[in-house]
């Protein structure tokens, strides 16, 4: 696993980095930590997944997620437009003074999940605006002044108005962790929920429990969300007819593959296949 530190993500002279990626086929970063910074990571259009040591988070259009020292991830999409912004915890402390919210920024450094928050309405405009602008002059003279603009913008919205969801409340048990990370290696073993009761020695109500409690979906609609990225990642790197690929990772009836991956995507698999540069 990589750690970055603050010379892979810091301007010299500045105390902060920020990097823009607009995706728009299967793609992933690798597991990886942070050194002496932390993180807000917004999604601006799209969705993304962040698989997190002991969670998975599913990121939407208006969502900011703090990645903490301690929060190992990763990352995956296929249509996104996000940023990362990183910058120093003491900075962030600092500014929190300001605004009396030391004590309710502290706590979001002591949960057990990264806390994710869901920006809306005029707050999003806001943010999607400055964070253009933050992009746009990174390196001018007044890159900090722009930085310390928009965590005080960000501190005020989730102190005082925006509502904090946490998609977790707790950590999941070692063996929830061990079940995801099966799943995440192994999706063309398992066929069905009770596979993976037999799996996890756990019976099919509490699985069903912790899937909701932990991952807020039932097993089902997890199972057939790494299938559907798992098909669209082989749908982008093969040639191999769509009917296979559909039955090779659980899917038996074609037209159900075809509505749920239109569902995810937007469009038909062989659509998605045409757009990321490869045909039948």
């Amino acid at each position: 696993m990589t750690k970055h530190n603050k010379k892979h993500v810091f301007f010299e002279d500045l105390h902060f980095g920020i990097q823009r990626y607009e995706i728009h086929k299967p793609w992933s970063y690798p597991k990886h930590g942070h050194e002496g910074y932390s993180e807000f990571l917004y999604i601006s259009k799209g969705e993304m997944v962040v698989p997190l040591s002991a969670s998975r988070l599913q990121l939407k259009e208006g969502d900011l997620v703090l990645l903490r020292e301690s929060d190992v991830h990763s990352l995956k999409s296929s249509s996104v437009l996000f940023y990362n912004v990183n910058f120093l915890y003491e900075d962030l402390i600092s500014l929190a003074k300001l605004v009396d919210s030391v004590d309710v920024v502290k706590s979001f450094y002591k949960l057990d999940v990264a806390p994710v928050f869901k920006i809306a309405g005029f707050g999003k405009i806001e943010i999607d605006n400055q964070l253009k602008l933050l992009f746009d002059y990174q390196r001018d003279v007044h890159g900090n002044t722009l930085l310390m603009k928009y965590l005080m913008t960000l501190l005020v919205d989730i102190t005082k108005d925006i509502k904090y969801e946490p998609i977790y409340n707790e950590s999941p048990p070692k063996w929830f962790i061990e079940t995801i990370e099966h799943i995440e290696h192994h999706i063309v073993e398992i066929h069905s929920v009770l596979d993976l009761a037999h799996l996890s020695d756990k019976s099919s109500e509490h699985l069903s429990r912790s899937f909701k409690k932990f991952l807020g979906m039932t097993p089902s609609s997890y199972l057939n969300q790494i299938r559907l990225e798992k098909a669209s990642l082989r749908l982008t790197s093969s040639n191999d007819e769509i009917i296979s690929i559909s039955m090779d990772f659980g899917f038996q009836n074609l037209n159900y593959f075809y509505k749920l991956f239109k569902e995810k995507y937007g469009i038909p698999p062989k659509e998605y296949r045409k757009k990321n540069g490869l045909s039948l």
